[in-house]
């Protein structure tokens, strides 16, 4: 039975469906280098960050950050992460998109994130 299904999986490996590759991403992030650092709370993301940052004139963006500052600013969005957050729920995708599109916007931001 299993070399029945190896030689089955096999079979549909061998497949091949030629598509066109069509990148239907914005010309303009075709050359956008974007580095993402993960880890739990306290593993020294921030301190990778800041030196990464400053040692090839990189744009640190926090996420969590940013949602302190907008708890801080008493937005309704802020209050909205703040109720997340108190319940104990990750917040949603959305505010921190959002969140992400603004700070694309801001001036300092603006040279760093645009890419012709």
């Amino acid at each position: 039975m299993g070399n029945l299904l190896k030689k089955e999986h096999k079979k549909q490996s061998e497949r091949k469906v030629d598509r066109p590759v069509v990148d239907k991403r914005p010309k303009q992030l075709l050359n956008m280098r974007i580095i993402f650092v993960i880890g739990g709370p306290g593993s020294g993301k921030s301190t990778q960050c800041d030196l990464i940052s400053k040692d090839y004139g990189l744009l640190h963006v926090s996420t969590g950050q940013l949602l302190r500052d907008e708890i801080v600013a008493n937005t309704e969005r802020g209050t909205k992460v703040k109720d997340m957050t108190a319940r104990g729920e990750l917040v949603s995708i959305l505010p921190l998109l959002l969140l992400l599109r603004e700070r694309e916007r801001e001036r300092d931001a603006a040279s760093l994130f645009h890419c012709a």
